[in-house]
């Protein structure tokens, strides 16, 4: 098998690869289906030109020319959708060809086997006289369009279409073929490939990316060769030293590919793509810069300073998340919008949560293809992509980046350059997302540390609270000696203005020790209590009180076994829970305290002892329900808003949950699910993370202290 014919076989597999990754990228996209069948249609043609220099056999040779007719119509055929071809003289053209084509394929269908020398010669005359038409479409097209960008990457398909059909021709002249027969078949799956990525990339950077990347590794496919040749070679003929040698080349290759890659890729990106090199290099110091800063104030000054320092952009902006806005942190050129609002801009936030990155080119190119096509829906597609679109023109932003932390966008970094249509490559691209992730870290860094500090401040607010508490309840108790002694002393109005003195002092005084008792640690005397008997006495209490309006039922578990716990602590929630409940049913009613053992699993320790606490009051809403163990929160005139979070804090020390369910004009359930046996951290009057939860009537929430 000589050279020409493996490079047949080799094309073949290629072109129906490149047919196949289009084909499979967009079954319903026009322009691709004819590409692909261009690709299909060499492909054959490569097949049958394999077959004919592996058997030598005339009619592989006939089938091949028969095959090579309908490339020009195939070609053609793509062109005029490519280049959005709709004159009258393309159409008429084209009929032309498929005149041509039929013609040549019946006489290639009689002649199969033997045709004379001039019949091949006009075919082939046809055939590349219509890819030569072909390229000069395009260059029609090139002098008429107005738009820089895809004038420039038409250069890049005019060039190569010339290139290939010339060399393709060169390799069909017998005396030139000899020199070099396959230049013509390379330079084809070249120029299809080149086509290909010019239709699938919408961003030209893109295409000059990716030869300088085919470039390099030509140059680190020919540096590693020569090494493996040279070890290779050495060995001569013997064939113990060459089997050797091929062993240590494959070493030194495998050595050295991964620094000899990099090396080449900075020499080359340093030579071809130098503003690309210093601009990812400006981007890499700018990011260790941001690592040792921790307020966004400063991350955002250090970025705007960065970038400004690489020369690379006009515009740029920074933007924070602050409670659902987006507000503008620093900025470079003219000033963009001074927020955006997550909600009202929930599809460009959406879709950079989603793709950490949105490119004004990419979406343009979107529209122009859905305004293309032909599918349903697509008026839908095109409103989206016009929203990103106008909302990167309120930023002033060509390229805008994601800072995402915990499913979150928590800041924007925005870039464009109004000098160059695309001025930012994929490799700056992904300098700036590298950038954007250490803003991230920076913005949750500040955070963390501002949260550091507010808890810091709340925790020495709360012990000068302590203190502060401690002083007044000592003049309080002056207070109310004096005014006891002065009431003796009085009559009438006085009397009574001196009445609601020492009530007034009665209650602040209460407010003053209910703070204290929620502010200082818990002592806690665990022992094996009957949760039945405790339930029993806290009821027998209750209907001993005056406080006591409604009736009190209890529904006990027998099976229930002793628990560790303090009691007296378990008492001190049980009652306030069931005066709450009491307050909430003014006019009477039923308090239902009932027990139950709830076993989750065979582990002892997720067993838990079930109270629930519930009346048929007045019942909450949602907005009252979801604050109420929140300290001084009440809706009670009187009331000191610590009661139920004094009751959670002791319930949560003792290992246990409160869970709250109220529903308005229904009633309140508390429930109370407290552990059998205390895991470790629990008996050292830890709160315990598995513990259970007390369900107890919430109208005793409702009305909590």
């Amino acid at each position: 098998m000589d050279v020409k014919t493996q490079s047949d076989l080799l094309a073949a597999i290629i072109t129906c690869s490149i047919a196949i990754s289009l084909w499979l990228r967009s079954r319903k996209h026009r322009l691709h289906a004819l590409f692909t069948t261009l690709n299909f249609n060499l492909s054959l043609y490569y097949f049958a030109s394999f077959l004919h220099g592996l058997v030598n056999d005339e009619t592989f040779a006939g089938l091949r020319m028969l095959i090579a007719v309908f490339i020009p119509l195939s070609t053609l055929k793509f062109l005029f959708t490519f280049l959005a071809e709709t004159r009258r003289s393309s159409t008429r053209l084209y009929r032309t060809c498929v005149g041509f084509t039929t013609v040549s394929a019946i006489v290639l269908v009689l002649m199969l086997r033997q045709r004379p020398a001039f019949v091949n010669y006009l075919i082939a005359g046809y055939i590349f006289a219509a890819l030569y038409l072909g390229v000069y479409l395009i260059y029609d097209r090139y002098r008429t369009i107005q738009s820089t960008l895809e004038a420039t990457r038409l250069k890049y398909v005019i060039g190569g279409g010339l290139l290939a059909t010339s060399l393709s021709l060169w390799d069909h002249i017998p005396i030139s073929s000899d020199i070099f027969p396959i230049l013509g078949t390379v330079a084809t799956v070249l120029y299809m490939y080149l086509l290909s990525q010019v239709i699938i990339r919408f961003r030209l950077l893109d295409l000059y990316e990716l030869l300088g990347r085919a470039l390099v590794m030509v140059v680190l496919a020919l540096i590693i060769s020569v090494i493996y040749i040279v070890l290779v070679v050495w060995a001569g003929g013997k064939t113990g030293l060459f089997l050797f040698n091929s062993v240590i080349a494959s070493a030194v290759v495998l050595i050295l590919i991964d620094p000899l890659r990099a090396a080449v890729e900075t020499r080359i990106t340093r030579l071809i793509f130098f503003e690309t090199y210093e601009f990812t290099r400006t981007m890499e110091r700018l990011r260790r810069v941001l690592a040792n800063v921790i307020h966004v104030e400063a991350l955002s000054e250090r970025l705007m300073a960065g970038l400004e320092n690489s020369r690379r952009l006009t515009h740029a902006s920074f933007y924070a998340l602050v409670d659902e806005h987006y507000y503008l942190q620093s900025f470079l050129g003219p000033q963009p919008a001074k927020s955006l609002d997550a909600i009202q801009h929930q599809s460009f936030i959406g879709q950079l949560l989603k793709s950490r990155v949105i490119i004004r080119e990419n979406l343009e190119q979107e529209i122009r293809e859905y305004n293309e096509s032909e599918t349903l829906g697509v008026q839908t597609e095109i409103k989206k992509s016009e929203e990103l679109l106008n909302v990167m023109d309120m930023i002033e932003a060509d390229v805008s980046i994601a800072c995402t932390s915990n499913q979150r966008v928590v800041g924007l970094i925005n870039v464009r350059d109004d000098r160059i249509r695309e001025a930012f490559s994929s490799e700056e691209i992904k300098a700036l997302i590298s950038l954007a992730a250490q803003a991230t870290i920076t913005i949750e860094n500040s955070q963390a540390y501002e949260t550091m500090r507010e808890r810091d401040r709340l925790a020495t607010l709360g012990q000068m609270a302590a203190g502060m508490a401690h002083e007044i309840r000592n003049p309080l108790g002056a207070i109310k000696g004096a005014v006891q002694l002065m009431e003796d002393e009085l009559t009438g109005q006085n009397a009574d203005f001196m009445q609601i003195v020492r009530e007034e002092v009665d209650r602040l005084n209460k407010v003053v020790s209910q703070f204290l008792d929620y502010a200082r640690p818990l002592k806690q005397h665990v022992s094996e209590i009957d949760l039945n008997e405790l339930v029993r006495r806290t009821a027998q209490l209750l209907q001993a009180s005056p406080e006591c309006s409604a009736t009190i039922q209890l529904d006990l578990d027998r099976q229930l076994p002793k628990i560790s716990t303090d009691s007296e602590l378990l008492r001190q929630v049980f009652l306030n829970f069931a005066n709450n409940a009491f307050q909430a049913m003014p006019s009477g009613g039923t308090l239902t305290i009932s027990t139950e053992l709830i076993a989750e699993s065979a582990d002892e320790h997720a067993t838990q002892a079930r109270v629930k606490f519930r009346d048929t009051g007045e019942g909450m809403s949602d907005k009252v329900l979801k604050n109420i163990f929140i300290p001084f929160f009440t809706t009670k005139s009187k009331g000191t808003g610590l009661g139920l979070a004094i009751s959670e804090r002791i319930v949560s020390s003792l290992g246990g949950v409160v869970e709250v369910k109220s529903a308005v004009d229904v009633g309140t359930t508390v429930t109370v699910n407290l552990p059998i046996q205390r895991p470790a951290l629990v008996e050292n009057s830890q709160p315990s993370t598995e513990s259970a939860a007390v369900e107890t009537p919430l109208h005793a929430l409702q009305v909590a202290e």
